[in-house]
């Protein structure tokens, strides 16, 4: 009535986007940042203890969490593969948010995930990924904002929460209902092992029938026979 906005309520024109909280926080700010990581492979701090921030905080209500891509404190500058590996982590986040900036030790400059042709690459890869998402992301954030369900979904929250293999994995979660995500947040590592939860039928998103076209930076997916 009045001319006032019928969306206000559900979409506001601004976001308090904060890294703290209490109890209640979620209700007035639902959009979060894990703090200021190091820039490492460190479980307590680096990039593996982001993914089980988003997760703790999702399961406590928090419904969009990321984390600063590429980290905040360093000693050592991170390098390329540390933030490609943050960059996959952030492209299934829910926020993708790169962090150019943050506080040397020691006094080395930061590096960044554009400085070489190959760091730029994998970056545009991952963050065409998410824009191709953008329905399936949009329909995910509708549905927390009715729940209040994560956008990053721990196994507990999902049809598996019977399932003890599903519920014990520290790295794996969804986003959304439907996208198993299992990144890669250790050093060296190319070889992934995934834990399928029991009961449901799984179809692989990158591989398989789906391939990444660098000329326009498209993942297509065939339908097969």
């Amino acid at each position: 009535p009045g001319g006032a906005r019928s969306d206000v309520a559900y979409a506001p024109d601004y976001v308090y986007y904060s890294r703290s909280g209490y109890t209640g926080t979620q209700s007035s700010a639902w959009a979060h940042w894990t703090g200021d990581p190091t820039c490492d492979w460190d479980e307590s701090t680096g990039l593996p203890a982001q993914v089980k921030a988003m997760l703790t905080a999702g399961l406590s209500g928090v419904p969009f969490v990321g984390s600063d891509i590429g980290g905040f404190v360093w000693v050592d500058p991170p390098s390329l593969e540390l933030w490609v590996r943050w960059v996959q982590v952030g492209a299934v986040s829910g926020i993708m948010r790169m962090q150019t900036g943050g506080t040397s030790l020691i006094g080395k400059p930061k590096t960044h995930v554009h400085d070489t042709r190959l760091g730029t690459s994998l970056y545009r890869r991952y963050a065409k990924l998410r824009t191709q998402l953008f329905p399936y992301l949009y329909t995910a954030s509708h549905e927390s904002q009715r729940t209040g369900l994560p956008l990053t979904r721990h196994h507990l929250l999902g049809a598996w929460w019977r399932d003890q293999a599903a519920v014990s994995q520290e790295h794996q979660f969804t986003l959304g209902a439907d996208l198993l995500c299992a990144p890669v947040v250790h050093r060296g590592r190319f070889v992934q092992d995934v834990y399928l939860p029991k009961n449901t039928s799984w179809f692989e998103l990158l591989g398989g029938r789906s391939r990444y076209e660098e000329r326009d930076g498209r993942l297509r997916i065939s339908a097969g026979r």
